[in-house]
């Protein structure tokens, strides 16, 4: 992986998988979006993320983020959010 921080990047990598098992338990749709959309069509992780960046439908919004909460996430302030919820989860 070069110059990225292969720990950093690996825990990432392990909560896109548990962000999207999430969206599998509630029936969700959950899509990459930014840097981690373009590493996965790359194939290859390409730099340090600072974030995963994702888009899902207002629909399954409320339901997901339950199961994120569930999970061990917490919700964090941003924009409204009707457009926009953040999450974080601690190491």
């Amino acid at each position: 992986m070069g110059d990225v921080d292969e720990r950093r990047a690996g825990r990432q990598l392990e909560l896109i998988g548990e962000a999207l098992g999430a969206a599998g338990e509630t029936g969700a749709e959950l899509w990459l979006r930014g840097g981690w959309a373009v590493d996965f069509t790359l194939g290859r992780v390409t730099r340090d993320h600072g974030d995963i960046d994702w888009f899902t439908w207002a629909e399954g919004a409320e339901a997901l983020a339950r199961e994120l909460i569930r999970l061990g996430y917490t919700e964090v302030a941003g924009p409204s959010a009707e457009l926009q919820r953040d999450f974080a989860k601690s190491s």
